[in-house]
């Protein structure tokens, strides 16, 4: 048993040194503060040490530590992201023997560091990994009186293994962590004391790469000066993770004439919910006058596909596909299912390769993460209002018609203010005098906004309701 701890020191402290030399090529920089609950292991324990007996010393122990430090992403093997934490950490405890009846108190300064493997999914994190300490400094109080010495505290070199959970938002900046070690340098003298639980936080001071933008990139078919990136875009503008939601809330006051003599308008209002994404786009580096086929795909589900190519014949050529403007793009969101979480890929592959065998080889690829829209936490609420009038072709054909076109009329100039969008809309077979000078008083109504107002024209008034027969219907946006 001695031998394999020995053996699992020297692993872990490879493995860490190895780690640590890599900071420099970090990905990303993360300032971390832990809190931790454990046994004072800094305290021997052996015989002798407090006691007389020729066993380890038991008894009564808590400890607490504060660590101070950084985590840093250092790249990725498969699936598997690699962390390296290095810091210092102070603790402070007390231990009472059973076997002596002494109380014996103290406290310690250490250096520690981790290497880390981490499993993500969504926003929760699976962490495991070896770790080193080498003590600073310390002092060991037995009875009230300083006890320091090298058979009254441990070995100052521990090592021991560690596992944790974590859990990044895309609102909220910090990135808390709750974990357990265990110290297999101490696990042979105080058996359960030598597990601790504790809880961190780190603030990353960068982003953290998505890990198929990580990946090498590999299996090209022919070589190429400059290797392929592909990149989504959010507003122009490079995200990690998520994509935030926008959530419209469309406040609708309806005012429609009734095809009956003498009879008030009818006034109705609802509000209309639905979710927004921001611009999307797709930017492909590649090499000048190389071309190749874009794939955005969800799943199996394929969204959407276009050529793009590099228009310069030498250097880097950049070319962007916007997909907010992409009609097949739109059409296929609606496959998708807005209660649960979506995650996109966009996969370049060279000119040459087929887009439809998925057997060929990708060059480059990155991903995008639709949230769900339940999820509040990346949504924001924003509140419109729209205005309704429906106005009756045989509004001159009721008694009192004509004073109720008046009444809306002028509740609709009432209404109209600088920034609103105007849309006007009639059917195809409004060819009457009477409907002229109805579109013609709608005009005067309206005003300068008829100079920037868009109008069409309804469906056909066969396929029409016969509640939306013979109507001009105009929408104030604000």
């Amino acid at each position: 048993m001695f031998r394999i701890l020995q053996v699992v020191k020297q692993l872990a402290a490879i493995l860490v040194i190895v780690f640590v030399a890599q900071l420099a090529h970090a990905q990303e920089i993360s300032p971390r503060v832990s809190f931790e609950y454990g046994s004072p292991l800094f305290i021997s324990r052996a015989p002798g040490a407090f006691n007389h007996s020729l066993t380890p010393d038991t008894g009564n122990s808590a400890c607490l530590s504060f660590g101070l430090g950084a985590e840093a992403g250092i790249g990725q093997i498969g699936p598997i992201g690699l962390i390296g934490q290095i810091g210092g950490i102070y603790s402070t405890g007390s231990f009472t023997s059973i076997t002596g009846g002494d109380s014996i108190s103290g406290h310690d300064w250490k250096l520690d560091a981790e290497a880390i493997a981490e499993w993500s999914r969504s926003s929760l994190s699976l962490r495991a990994g070896p770790w080193v300490s080498a003590r600073v400094s310390g002092t060991v109080f037995s009875r009230g009186v300083v006890a320091t010495s090298s058979s009254t505290m441990s070995n100052p070199f521990h090592y021991g293994f560690s596992g944790g959970i974590t859990w990044s938002f895309t609102e909220f900046p910090l990135r808390p962590e709750v974990f357990s070690r265990v110290d297999l340098s101490e696990l042979s003298t105080p058996g359960v004391d030598a597990f601790s639980i504790g809880i961190s936080v780190a603030y990353p001071l960068t982003p953290k790469p998505d890990l198929a933008s990580t990946l090498a990139v590999a299996g090209q078919r022919r070589a190429s000066s400059v290797a392929p990136r592909v990149r989504f875009l959010v507003n122009r503008s490079q995200v990690q993770r998520e994509v935030p939601l926008e959530r419209v809330e469309l406040h609708v006051k309806e005012y429609a004439m009734v095809d009956s003599a003498n009879a008030a308008p009818r006034v109705r209002q609802w509000v209309v919910e639905s979710y927004h994404l921001p611009q999307l786009s797709v930017l492909c580096e590649i090499a000048g006058g190389e071309s190749g086929i874009l794939t955005i795909s969800r799943d199996s589900l394929r969204l959407m596909e276009t050529a793009m190519s590099a228009f310069n014949r030498s250097g880097v050529g950049r070319d962007t596909t916007d997909l907010s403007a992409d009609r097949s793009f739109i059409e296929a969101l609606g496959h998708l299912n807005i209660r649960e979480r979506n995650r996109l890929v966009a996969e370049f592959r060279s000119e040459g390769d087929s887009a439809h065998d998925q057997s060929s080889t990708v060059v480059a690829w990155d991903t995008l993460v639709l949230p769900p829209v339940d999820t509040t936490r990346t949504i924001v609420t924003i509140e419109k209002k729209q205005f309704r009038f429906e106005f009756s072709l045989n509004s001159f054909s009721f008694d009192g018609g004509k004073a109720t076109l008046d009444l809306l009329l002028d509740r609709m100039k009432s209404l109209l203010q600088a920034g609103m969008r105007v849309t006007v809309t009639k059917p195809a077979r409004a060819n009457r005098r009477e409907d002229a000078d109805l579109m013609k008083r709608i005009d005067e109504t309206l005003g300068n906004f008829a100079n920037d107002a868009e109008y069409r024209l309804s469906v056909d008034d066969r396929s029409s309701t016969k509640e939306n027969k013979g109507r001009v219907v105009v929408v104030l946006d604000l």
